[in-house]
């Protein structure tokens, strides 16, 4: 698990990465996760957000471009 950090102390932003590069989570400055990505053959799918209990759906076209985000809260 690789893990990244941007901007200050207190407003940083953790970026935490598994071996082969795929973004996983991002915590802030506290440790709190404020977004969880889910991934499914190696595609990005969906992103949790926990403080607003909310799931983003990721709908890709045939080159693998984000097309459409569905919202479901």
């Amino acid at each position: 698990m690789l893990l990244r950090t941007q901007g200050g102390h207190y407003g940083c932003t953790n970026y935490i990465y598994d071996f082969e590069g795929r973004l996983l989570a991002e915590c802030n400055g506290l440790g709190i996760c404020v977004r969880d990505y889910i991934t499914m053959g190696g595609k990005l799918i969906a992103e949790y957000r926990p403080q607003e209990n909310a799931y983003l759906y990721f709908a890709t076209d045939q080159i693998g471009s984000t097309r459409i985000v569905t919202v479901n809260r």
